[in-house]
């Protein structure tokens, strides 16, 4: 991805940002088939709502990208402390 296309620019004229992040092949057939529809990732980029997540095929195997990639639209974010997560009070 080149770095001119980092940027878009949404419906009302506002700019989104463009997020690309690797996907093995399980898991990116899985979204395509839209039978996974949220994703859990390490929060370490940042991203908003109605940024475009681009979700690029990486075959662990081979060590490299496969050539599909797919183009969401990011809905709810939640962020939560992993070490908070199922602690009592």
């Amino acid at each position: 991805m080149e770095d001119a296309d980092l940027l878009t620019e949404g419906e009302e004229g506002e700019f989104k940002m463009k997020v690309k992040k690797k996907a093995w092949p399980e898991f990116f057939s899985r979204v395509k088939s839209g039978k996974k529809k949220y994703e859990f990732r390490v929060a370490d980029f940042k991203i908003k709502k109605n940024d475009i997540l681009v979700l690029e095929e990486f075959d662990p195997n081979k060590k490299s990208y496969t050539e599909r990639k797919l183009n969401k639209k990011v809905g709810n974010i939640t962020y939560f402390n992993p070490f908070k997560f199922n602690s009592a009070k």
